[in-house]
């Protein structure tokens, strides 16, 4: 009978195994200590101007490790330590390292849709501020934060889907944020690829000052979705409902019009109330603990009715003396109605 569990288990773990494939794993402890990190390891490290061996290449140190002997440090302004990630299009991927940030120092860095140096686009980007906090843009300036605790390691972690452009940062197994990828930093990207990780010695009244670990970079398959998306309208109100995917998901989340709205729901179905009319179209999430979030469902889309069709747009235009805005803003109500738009001007 033992046999025979131990056969199951063995299959299971084997099943969970085919499901990855690990491309980047790197603990750094094959180095020797002291510089340069990027110059020791060759590709797929490098640094943003591509040359090894100098200021920009980080040290190895055996200062502070997650596992022993060493961890790259990044401690100078001029540190700019990137992992080339091969402009991936397609695909879903689990990118994670450890970070380890001193006292009186600041973390920092930034994920890329495409490493181009001073043409690179940003897919997000992280700071470990001094003041205990993790500070993300991510789809948004200041998306989200999360407390951390100052010279301790900590996990972080991204399940990115580039076929569903959709990611998700977890800071110590919390979701942190999630956005489309391809939205970039500040949510107008409209980069649709993943190439590259940056960490660099970022600071502002203090200097940088933290540690690297354990980096691993892994293609991986997507869980399961939900099915069967409806939507009804009763007045301005709109009432979701759906069906589990297999799998245990342990929460869903529901997109209307391309953001998310509500997330971290355990049931079935989600009421969206209070709409103004005009057309909203939804979709669902299940989300997996350790293997992030689906792709998404099927999308339904809803119209609520009412509202006044525009004839027109009235702008109202103020002037003053000694005002260096004003003359822009007249101008362009003068282009506005020059190029034959749908607008009242009342200056």
């Amino acid at each position: 009978m033992k046999q025979v569990f131990l056969s199951i288990a063995l299959f299971v773990i084997c099943a969970v195994t085919l499901q990855a494939q690990v491309i980047i794993t790197q603990n750094f402890d094959a180095l020797t200590a002291g510089p340069y990190a990027a110059q020791q390891l060759g590709a797929p490290w490098t640094t943003w101007s591509g040359t090894t061996g100098n200021t920009e290449d980080p040290s190895v140190s055996t200062t502070q490790s997650s596992s022993a002997p060493n961890a790259v440090y990044v401690s100078t302004t001029s540190n700019d330590f990137v992992c080339h990630l091969s402009d991936k299009t397609t695909g879903r991927y689990k990118l994670g390292f450890k970070i380890f940030v001193e006292s009186g120092k600041i973390g920092y860095f930034n994920i890329l849709n495409d490493f181009a140096g001073s043409s690179s686009v940003w897919a997000m980007q992280t700071y470990f501020k001094s003041n205990g906090y993790c500070v993300v843009d991510a789809g948004a300036a200041s998306a989200d934060s999360l407390p951390y605790t100052t010279n301790a390691w900590h996990d972080v972690l991204f399940i990115i889907d580039v076929d569903d452009d959709f990611a998700t940062m977890y800071l110590d197994g919390t979701e942190l944020v999630s956005w489309a990828f391809s939205s970039g930093s500040f949510g107008d990207g409209t980069t649709h690829k993943l190439d590259a990780v940056n960490f660099y010695g970022w600071s502002d009244d203090l200097q940088p000052g933290y540690y690297i670990d354990d980096f691993n970079f892994e293609q991986v398959t997507a869980p399961a979705a939900p099915l069967n998306l409806t939507a009804a309208v009763t007045g301005s109100d709109v009432a979701l409902s759906w069906t589990a995917p297999s799998g245990s998901p342990d929460a869903y989340t529901i997109i209307r019009n391309n953001a998310v709205i509500a997330s971290g729901l355990t049931t079935l179905t989600y009421a969206d109330n209070g709409l103004y009319p005009q057309d909203y179209n939804y979709s669902a999430k299940a989300h997996f603990p350790g293997l992030g979030y689906s792709p998404s469902s099927n999308d339904t889309t809803v119209t609520i009715a009412g509202g006044i069709a525009r004839e027109c747009v009235l702008f109202e235009v103020t002037t003053a003396v000694l005002c260096p805005y004003c003359p822009g803003a007249a101008m362009g109500m003068e282009d506005l109605t020059s190029n034959g738009k749908n607008v009242a001007i009342v200056e």
